[in-house]
């Protein structure tokens, strides 16, 4: 199904509401609340307006999703700086659209570049409330959403 600008579609793997914000080569641009993320067709489907969602809730039970548990981590041993923030960027993304409220980043310990390019991707994207070093493991970040 071709979707087209400004579409309302449902993202199936995060289990959100989006709307089109352009379609690329063999994937679209979908906003999701305030982030943009891109995604595959095979993951998007038209979303359904409430009415129908609500007769549909009527005649069927409800299937909850789980709540998620656990933290998010990303390892980011043998990474490049490069690398390193491309991956954080999508970790907050996706724990962002999960409802997640924190994540944690192992960067080693090292020469502290991969360290030093973590927390500067952090202090640059505005859902990052705070982070800091793991207290038990110093080559360890956990930010906090």
């Amino acid at each position: 199904m071709a979707f087209q600008e400004n579409d309302e579609v449902f993202i199936k793997s995060l289990k959100k509401k989006g709307t089109i914000l352009s379609k690329m080569r063999d994937s679209y641009r979908v906003l999701v609340g305030s982030l943009s993320i891109e995604c595959k067709e095979i993951d998007l489907t038209a979303a359904q307006s409430k009415k129908i969602k609500q007769v549909q809730n009527k005649l069927s039970i409800k299937n909850l999703a789980p709540k998620l548990t656990g933290t998010p981590a990303l390892d980011l041993h043998g990474k490049t700086a490069s690398e390193a923030s491309s991956l954080v960027q999508e970790l907050i993304s996706r724990a962002c659209l999960e409802n997640r409220e924190k994540v944690e980043i192992v960067h080693g310990i090292g020469s502290g570049r991969l360290k030093d390019t973590v927390w500067k991707t952090l202090s640059a994207l505005k859902v990052v409330r705070h982070f800091k070093l793991d207290e038990t493991n110093p080559g360890k970040t956990v930010a906090y959403l």
